[in-house]
């Protein structure tokens, strides 16, 4: 009997420790937020939206690095060659902007003239967009914005 005893408590102890090497690992899980709404653990893609924090490297030029340009000055003049994603965070600014993919808002204030943009998001408020070509989808979220076309003088 006590043969059949010692490969019973050998077999036990060694399923115990597989089950919690299997507990102890990483796994993704889902959690619910006090909102109802299910968070996850798993990292996602990073992808440009707009949001406090869109752009790139934020700086007073927005020189475009990596396909982003984040201007964080205020009340200056400012160029901005084609980049696929303008972040303008500063104020009261002037931007003649390239062509852009995604113009993004964030500051109040500025007036913006993009030579093409596919997408115009604007966070900030007052501001004034001018662009050339096709009208661009335009998402307020905030108010007092304006989107227009640039007048060209001939």
């Amino acid at each position: 009997m006590r043969t059949h005893t010692l490969p019973m408590a050998l077999a036990g102890a060694t399923l115990i420790a597989v089950a919690l090497t299997a507990c102890s690992g990483t796994t993704p899980t889902d959690t619910q937020s006090p909102s109802g709404a299910k968070n996850s653990s798993r990292a996602k893609a990073a992808s440009p939206s707009p949001s406090s924090s869109v752009g790139g490297v934020a700086n007073e030029t927005g020189k475009c690095v990596d396909g982003q340009a984040t201007p964080t000055g205020s009340k200056q003049t400012m160029t901005i060659d084609d980049c696929d994603l303008i972040d303008v965070m500063g104020s009261n600014n002037t931007v003649k902007a390239g062509n852009t993919k995604h113009l993004v808002v964030e500051g109040s204030g500025n007036t913006i003239v993009v030579a093409s943009a596919t997408e115009v998001t604007t966070l900030g408020k007052n501001n004034t967009v001018k662009y050339q070509g096709a009208e661009p989808t335009f998402n307020e979220r905030s108010s007092g914005n304006s989107i227009q076309p640039k007048v060209i003088k001939k």
